[in-house]
């Protein structure tokens, strides 16, 4: 699994049990899958290798999608969801445990951080209602969870303290705006990506944790990986020689629309060329890269 391509999840909107599978080769081969009951249940997050579903009662569940390994989680908050669900989620493995799970939904709406650990069995959570800024992504790197905030702060949550522990970074730079921002990690890297595509300008970061400060870089640090940048859900470097892409490009997926493709950008921000991967009537209820990898392991997070 681990020399397949990312492959392009698709949910189609009127979908009630089936999603969709793509490669992105010149040829590609296409896969789909059974899920529980799709319908008014919205995906919030595409992590290690498994779907985060929110219902409209804000009950959560996570699925891998190839394996069938499902978990079920209680009520978040008693305001349901209709028609638009706002959070994202990330999902991860605690420790050497077995079957100690971490799940963390950012829920901006409320300004709320959510996390669940399996052996506490209940929601706990981290408020920032009081503060001047809010936060619009989180990623698991290293073992543990970042976030990014509104200024442009680099936060981790300590699962213990119930709390978000904000770094005193060197050199944080003028960014486009927050909405062009994308959070990234790999195994080795933490990355801001500034990327305003109508502009066509791209500006790379990466956030130097020993000597605490942003560092603007031109390539990759493995010139094998690619940055893969989804709906701010999915978003990863991947190794891209493994399955005969190219490394130091973005693999950039557009969000709902009709008939879309991959599209190919240097890291400089030029436009190299596309993939037709969609063929689907109609829109899409979500749509994200799912790296077929992950599928039978998971990130570890240290339970600090």
């Amino acid at each position: 699994m681990a020399s397949k391509p990312p492959l392009v999840i698709y949910i189609p909107a009127r979908a009630k049990k089936s999603c969709h599978f793509y490669e992105i080769k010149p040829s590609p081969s296409t896969y789909k899958t059974k899920l529980p009951y799709l319908p008014r249940n919205f995906c919030i997050g595409l992590s290690n290798g498994y779907l985060i579903m929110e219902d409209i009662l804000t009950n959560v569940w996570v699925i891998n999608p190839i394996t069938g390994h499902e978990l079920r989680y209680p009520q978040l908050f008693e305001t349901s969801n209709f028609l638009y669900c706002p959070d994202r989620a990330v999902f991860a493995s605690i420790g050497d445990a077995k079957d100690n799970f971490l799940l963390v939904v950012l829920a901006p709406a409320y300004k709320k951080l959510m996390f669940f650990v399996s052996r506490v069995n209940q929601w706990q959570q981290f408020s920032y209602g009081g503060s001047n800024w809010s936060i619009v992504d989180i990623v698991i790197f290293k073992g543990r969870i970042f976030c990014v905030t509104s200024e442009y702060q680099i936060g981790v949550l300590s699962v213990k303290t119930c709390g978000v522990i904000l770094l005193n970074l060197k050199g944080t730079p003028q960014l486009s705006n927050i909405r062009n921002v994308s959070f990234v990690a790999s195994k080795n890297q933490l990355l801001v990506i500034d990327f305003p595509l109508h502009i066509h300008h791209l500006e790379l970061y990466t956030i130097d944790l020993l000597k605490m400060e942003w560092v603007k870089v031109n390539r990759l640090r493995d010139e094998n990986e690619a940055i893969f940048l989804g709906n701010h859900m999915s978003s990863r470097l991947s190794n891209a020689t493994n399955w005969g892409g190219q490394g130091n490009r973005i693999y950039f997926l557009p969000f709902i629309e009709k008939n879309a493709g991959c599209h190919i950008y240097s890291l400089k921000g030029e436009r190299l060329g596309r993939f037709p991967i969609m063929k689907q009537k109609g829109t899409s209820r979500m749509d994200g890269w799912f790296f077929p990898g992950e599928c039978v392991s998971l990130d570890n997070v240290k339970d600090e």
